[in-house]
């Protein structure tokens, strides 16, 4: 569905899709945030971020990266 709402926004759908897929499944792993952190780039570049501000590209990865130690800290 992401990818009819999205067709222009390739990068986007995919992102969408993911988080859709993550969002009602029952069970939250670590690979879940390294499919996030894989696509991060792309829609970065794509949406004109890291090109306009670079610092913002790197504060995005900083707060994935974060968010992630976070929830290793309490999930293990």
């Amino acid at each position: 569905m992401a990818g009819v709402a999205f067709h222009y926004d390739v990068f986007f759908a995919i992102v969408i899709q993911t988080w859709a897929f993550v969002a009602f499944n029952k069970v939250m792993t670590a690979q879940y945030f390294l499919w996030y952190m894989s696509l991060m780039p792309f829609i970065a570049i794509n949406n004109g971020i890291i090109q306009k501000h670079p610092w913002k590209g790197l504060m995005l990865y900083l707060c994935q990266v974060g968010f992630m130690a976070f929830w290793g800290f309490y999930a293990f």
